[in-house]
């Protein structure tokens, strides 16, 4: 599995996962790939999104975020779609079985996939960010319902 996460500004580094992570995982995922960017300037002026995933809503997991003092928005109960970094782990998968590419080794998909992370440009980045107010006044006026994106 692979933690993937954006602000504004940027990418922030990958992070490559056991398929089953638990709460304790998921925390030193944060911790080694969302903190670094928190200590960055401006880097605490965001309100992190994460989905209702278990571990994300764990009371471990709440209670981490809290000591780490990092925002966290609210999340609808059944609202995937509101989280843009749906919409570029789907680009990423295009570019990285782009031509019904395969691959025979963990580590070459591995690499395939930071060379596709690599790849995506700050634009991208930029058109998803600016579809957030968009994709919240979409899940008011459906009532927190699916929406489009």
């Amino acid at each position: 599995m692979v933690w993937a996460g954006f602000s504004a500004a940027r990418k922030l580094r990958l992070a490559f996962t056991s398929n089953l992570m638990n709460s304790g995982e998921y925390q030193r995922v944060l911790q080694d790939c969302l903190l670094p960017f928190l200590r960055l300037p401006n880097g605490n002026n965001f309100t992190f999104m994460q989905d209702n995933v278990p571990i994300h809503r764990s009371r471990s997991t709440r209670y981490w975020l809290t000591a780490q003092n990092i925002n966290v928005l609210p999340w609808p109960d059944y609202s995937p779609d509101l989280n843009p970094i749906e919409n570029l782990r789907g680009i990423l998968v295009r570019r990285i079985y782009a031509e019904n590419r395969q691959f025979q080794t963990r580590k070459e998909l591995q690499e395939a996939i930071l060379e596709a992370w690599q790849e995506i440009e700050q634009r991208t980045i930029d058109n998803l960010f600016r579809s957030m107010p968009n994709r919240l006044f979409q899940l008011i006026q459906c009532n927190e319902g699916p929406i489009d994106y």
